[in-house]
């Protein structure tokens, strides 16, 4: 179980196997009971799987923005499924960024338990989408947006101190991932202690 939760990194490269829809399925059916603020449930989930949807949703994302546009997948490497986010603004019309991000987490987790990786993103080109795929902007807010498919590459999370957290490529083209080590980020019984200096 332990590396089920330390092996999952964000996936940008994926190959081109198709996923079956009934594992997408459900991966939206453990997101839908993720936890909801009043019990309101106001997210809605979109599914994308058709391919040439996927092709035409595909320019409207920008990924890796620390590497971009070195880092952008080429169309042979790009997603082949997405999850949309939506808001039901007529059941919340604000503050859903904790259920928007409850159900992402429990999906992303479910299509990792799966083989399924995932990139959890938020540069993309809202109103686009929308409009692509005739949302009311008046009804929904389009929160964030998954990119799925079977991983082609294989991030590697490393620990680091540095105050400046930012992924990188090596000389072979491997993307490292910087994450603050346990001792920053957890406090026992006190106040977070301040983060490390560079030196430190």
């Amino acid at each position: 179980m332990d590396d089920f939760f330390t092996t999952r990194r964000s996936i940008r490269h994926f190959s081109q196997q198709i996923i079956a829809e009934a594992q997408l399925i459900a991966c939206a059916d453990a997101a839908r009971l993720a936890p909801q603020s009043a019990n309101l449930q106001p997210v809605r989930q979109v599914l994308i799987n058709r391919p040439e949807l996927c092709r035409e949703i595909f320019p409207l994302l920008r990924f890796a923005a620390y590497l971009y546009p070195r880092y952008t997948p080429a169309p042979e490497q790009a997603p082949t499924a997405y999850l949309l986010l939506l808001n039901d603004l007529r059941l919340k019309p604000q503050g859903s960024d904790n259920d928007c991000a409850a159900q992402a987490v429990a999906f992303i987790y479910k299509a990792w338990q799966q083989g399924i990786g995932s990139c959890w993103m938020g540069a993309i080109d809202r109103p686009a989408i929308l409009k692509l795929l005739k949302i009311d902007p008046a009804c929904y807010q389009l929160h964030s947006l998954i990119a799925l498919g079977y991983p082609a590459e294989t991030p590697q999370a490393e620990d680091s101190p540095l105050a400046q957290q930012r992924y990188y490529l090596d000389q072979a083209g491997l993307l490292h991932v910087p994450k603050r080590p346990l001792r920053q980020v957890l406090s026992l019984n006190q106040a977070p202690a301040e983060i490390l200096s560079e030196q430190d």
